[in-house]
């Protein structure tokens, strides 16, 4: 998805843009943007609420393999 066309784009577009631009962020290791990570997570945190939820297990075990690929 190209980003001018983000005003027009579906809910799973944007969800699915989000998830691209904050992999793209986090692989840039410590030179990633933590605040617009945190914008984009939370924004994709919004769109999904309704469609997605973690155990805390599930959310801990992700965080963890998040922490992993910045080391």
């Amino acid at each position: 998805m190209k980003t001018a066309n983000i005003e027009n784009a579906t809910s799973d577009e944007l969800i699915e843009y989000l998830s691209q631009t904050i992999h793209r962020e986090v692989m840039k290791g410590d030179n990633a943007d933590c605040d617009f990570i945190r914008e984009c997570s939370d924004w994709l945190d919004e769109l999904t609420e309704d469609i997605i939820a973690f155990t805390p297990e599930e959310m801990s075990a992700r965080l963890e393999a998040i922490k992993a690929i910045q080391s």
